[in-house]
């Protein structure tokens, strides 16, 4: 086991939404559907963006889960545009991946991120969290 975390959109439906910029395997396309959760983002043993998030989102020491607000986007991906920058990365990721084995997820992922921010701000009516497993 190990760490992992996320950023997950509950959805209203369990219909896949429009626009989503990633292309999704079936297991992502399973979960949309079995449980209307959309994973936007996701981390594996990368302990310097965990504790990045977990800075912007205030959460304290013992929560798992916490609510992603709008207006809390933003704000995390500043915190993980820092990590594109190789020497960052060196510094605070934390993480058993090497720059370059990561840099496409990173993009990947503020790219989901601001769609995530847009889809939040046309559909009020659904929610996202981020997940901790440590």
């Amino acid at each position: 086991m190990g760490l992992d975390n996320g950023i997950i959109l509950k959805l209203k439906d369990k219909e896949l939404p429009e626009d989503f910029p990633t292309k999704l395997d079936s297991w992502d396309l399973e979960q949309v559907t079995e449980k209307g959760e959309l994973e936007v983002a996701y981390w594996r043993k990368c302990w310097g963006i965990r504790a990045a998030i977990i800075g912007v989102l205030h959460m304290s020491s013992d929560e798992y889960r916490h609510s992603v607000e709008v207006d809390d986007i933003p704000a995390i991906r500043r915190e993980l545009y820092k990590f594109l920058h190789p020497d960052y990365w060196q510094e605070n990721a934390d993480s058993i991946w090497e720059y370059d084995e990561y840099i496409e997820n990173m993009l990947d992922i503020i790219l989901n991120l601001k769609w995530l921010e847009n889809y939040m701000k046309k559909h009020p009516d659904v929610t996202a969290y981020f997940y901790d497993s440590y």
